[in-house]
């Protein structure tokens, strides 16, 4: 009878550590993807992503941004020799939600990182040109970024 009981615990506890391993591989991936910067304006009518790899792109497209802007959005900080930046907008939608980077699959060739708007949606938003700009560590694999 004790033998029973001490293979039921086992059996419990392994089951927890199993489903642990599968919700940190989940958040590994996630922690891949850091947020720089999101606001609700970039004047872009439809969808467009951008994959920056040197800090000419990224201020050019900054400049973009801070066009109506005073004082402008800050260009973020990144070292390209160990990231590269993942940009997403949105065009017009008509919400007030936010848009958030999430990685959809990885292979040994490849990551897919899809965009979707995140939050409570209450179906009254104001028309909103969203964006949302990411980083990734870089890597050998090819990016992709899809917008959901």
């Amino acid at each position: 009878m004790k033998s029973l009981m001490v293979i039921l615990v086992l059996l419990t506890f392994s089951c927890k550590s199993q489903k642990k391993g599968t919700e940190a591989n989940a958040s590994q991936q996630d922690d891949q993807l850091v947020l720089l910067v999101e606001d609700a304006y970039f004047p872009v009518e439809t969808p467009v992503t951008h994959i920056i790899e040197d800090a000419k792109t990224l201020k050019a497209f900054f400049i973009k941004v801070n066009r109506t802007r005073k004082p402008g959005i800050p260009v973020p900080i990144v070292d390209f020799s160990k990231e590269t930046v993942l940009v997403a907008c949105l065009g017009g939608v008509r919400t007030g939600l936010a848009p958030r980077m999430k990685i959809k699959t990885e292979t040994a060739q490849t990551i897919e990182v899809i965009t979707a708007l995140e939050g409570d949606e209450d179906g009254q938003g104001a028309l909103s040109y969203p964006f949302c700009v990411y980083k990734i560590p870089k890597g050998q694999k090819r990016i992709t970024v899809e917008i959901l």
